[in-house]
């Protein structure tokens, strides 16, 4: 388990579906943006995507957006221009766009040496693209594996004053979000940071567990000229094992191939070794 460190206000990055799909919602949507995250000042960034990126309003209303021409604009924004570390980028949407990876993976990798960032999507219906979704999560996220992928707007026939409160709600969660450790640790070995991982990294998220690498060593890990202990506290276990089924389920819904059953029948095999590991630590 990493030690804590000191926090800071990540930077909001919110990036609002401005297709015409989204016209009962929209300005709801922005009002209630406005009323919970004005507060952030200069802190912040908003863009209406479609198939270019535009000011909140006027409402475009457009009758396509293009999801990868979106993040290729605000990357190399962000890597040509001066911003804090920490980052959040706001995704919301409510249907599929044209999406092509392969143009991002270059800037994705120059952004993550760059910046500590936090991918969060804002479903809005049922039509919300999932597996783009669960790409970019996948790909941008880094700073946290505990940090919430997903929240949901249900979407149905209701007053504007309704659907703005309950948008409120959703915003002053994600508010709470942004409070994020200010950096990561180096470590003098490679470990999982969590049981999903299939990368090993040197670096770790402050307060959040990880896995040592099993290969018969039994090197100590060392933080900050500290020896770490293996944590035998349940709440530090749980919380391996959520971020751990998080991280699965992203990864798993990102790839249109994988194998459910066998995927999540991996991941209950790990948590169990995981639980008896521990049982045997505290007998």
């Amino acid at each position: 388990m990493a030690k804590d460190s000191s926090t800071t206000q990540s930077y909001l990055i919110t990036l609002l579906d401005g297709t015409g799909s989204m016209h009962r919602e929209y300005l709801a949507i922005v009002d209630a943006h406005n009323y919970v995250f004005d507060s952030l000042g200069q802190q912040q960034k908003k863009c209406q995507w479609e198939e270019s990126l535009y000011d909140f309003l006027p409402f475009k209303s457009a009758g396509i957006g293009n999801i990868t021409t979106t993040f290729r604009i605000i990357f190399e924004q962000l890597l040509n221009t001066q911003n804090p570390k920490n980052i959040t980028i706001l995704f919301i949407s409510d249907g599929q766009e044209p999406f092509d990876l392969n143009q991002l993976q270059g800037l994705i990798e120059k952004m993550k040496q760059n910046y500590l960032i936090q991918f969060i999507s804002l479903a809005v219906g049922q039509s919300f693209p999932n597996t783009i979704s669960n790409i970019l999560r996948n790909c941008i996220h880094n700073q946290n594996s505990s940090c919430p992928a997903l929240f949901e707007y249900r979407r149905r026939d209701a007053p504007y004053g309704e659907i703005k409160e309950e948008f409120i709600n959703i915003f002053q969660k994600i508010k709470q979000l942004l409070c994020v450790k200010a950096n990561h640790f180096q470590l003098n070995q490679p470990v999982y940071q969590t049981i999903a991982s299939k990368k090993t990294t040197m670096t770790v998220a402050p307060g959040e567990p990880f896995i040592q690498v099993n290969d018969g060593s039994n090197q100590k890990i060392i933080l900050e000229g500290e020896e770490l202990k293996p944590t035998v506290n349940p709440v530090d276990i749980s919380q391996l094992i959520s971020n751990s089924v998080q991280q699965k389920i992203i990864e798993t819904a990102a790839n249109q191939e994988s194998n459910y059953a066998q995927s999540f029948q991996e991941m209950k095999t790990y948590c169990y070794s995981i639980i008896q590991k521990d049982f045997k630590m505290k007998n």
